[in-house]
């Protein structure tokens, strides 16, 4: 696969982040809260849901026909 063709398709979609930094944002939205639209659910945005599950946050994974929105209704708490 060409990273130009892989750029360009990445460009023409709908996400705002590419299938590569999904699972990355969790950090983020656990922290924050919050929703980002992914192009893609790979396996290691389904192991740090469950792994944010496991401590206790509260993690919504709606999958769409080309894309899927990952949510987190509670962050963790800063302050401990």
């Amino acid at each position: 696969e060409d990273a130009a063709d892989a750029a360009n398709r990445f460009l023409e979609g709908v996400a705002p982040v590419d299938r590569h930094m999904a699972d990355q944002w969790l950090v983020l939205l656990a922290v924050t809260g919050g929703r980002v639209r992914v192009p893609a659910v790979t396996d290691h945005l389904e192991a740090g849901c469950g792994l944010l599950e496991a401590f206790g946050v509260d993690v919504g994974l709606e999958r769409a026909a080309e894309t899927a929105v990952v949510s987190v209704a509670s962050s963790l708490d800063a302050g401990q």
